[in-house]
C-alpha cells in the first residue's frame, strides 16, 4: 500500500476500507487520531509520518469486518463441525453471495435469550433460517426462540480461509 499523498486520499482509502464517515474523520483528524494536525488539501510530505500513516491504516484496515452488502439475507446455515457452536453460513444479496463462517458462542453467552442454547445442544442443532435470519426454537412453547439478523452475522462472521484476527 503507498502511503496517501493527501488527507483526501487517506479519507478515501479509509471508506474503501468500510469506515464509517465519523470514524474516518476521527481518524485523520481529531486531536488525539494518528495524522492529528493534518488538514485537508495538505499532502503528508514528511517521510516518518507517511510510513507511519502507511502502517497504521494497513493494521487498522486488517483489524475491520468485511463491508456488509446491501440486502444480504441468510440463504443457508450448519453447523461446521459437531459438537462446537463454529457455523458455515451461506449469504446472498443483489450482487452476489458469500460462505463465511461465525462462532456463536460468545454471541449466545452475551445474551440471556441465547445462553440457555449453550447447555442444551441438541436444541442449539435446531438452527433454522426463518424470514432471512438464523433462528432457534424458543425453550418453552409460547416463550422466544431469538434470531440473530443476516446483518449482524455476516459483520461477525469470517470467509473460511481467513478466521477473525485478534486485536
Amino acid at each position: 500500500m503507498d502511503a496517501p499523498g493527501t488527507a483526501e486520499e487517506l479519507l478515501r482509502l479509509l471508506e474503501d476500507a468500510g469506515l464509517g464517515p465519523n470514524q474516518r474523520h476521527s481518524f485523520v483528524f481529531r486531536p488525539t487520531a494518528l495524522l492529528s494536525g493534518l488538514v485537508p488539501g495538505i499532502a503528508i510530505t514528511d517521510p516518518a509520518t507517511a510510513a507511519r500513516s502507511r502502517k497504521a491504516t494497513a493494521r487498522l484496515i486488517a483489524r475491520l469486518p468485511d463491508p456488509v452488502p446491501a440486502g444480504v439475507h441468510l440463504t443457508a446455515a450448519s453447523i461446521r463441525e459437531p459438537g462446537t457452536f463454529l457455523l458455515e453460513l451461506t449469504f446472498a444479496w443483489p450482487g452476489g453471495t458469500s460462505v463465511r463462517h461465525w462462532d456463536a458462542e460468545p454471541f449466545l453467552a452475551a445474551s440471556r435469550i441465547h445462553e440457555p442454547l449453550l447447555t442444551d445442544y441438541p436444541r442449539f442443532e435446531r438452527l433454522h433460517i426463518a424470514n432471512r435470519k438464523l433462528t432457534w426454537p424458543p425453550a418453552t412453547p409460547g416463550g422466544q426462540g431469538g434470531d440473530f439478523t443476516p446483518e449482524l452475522l455476516f459483520g461477525a462472521s469470517w470467509a473460511p480461509r481467513h478466521p477473525p484476527t485478534t486485536a
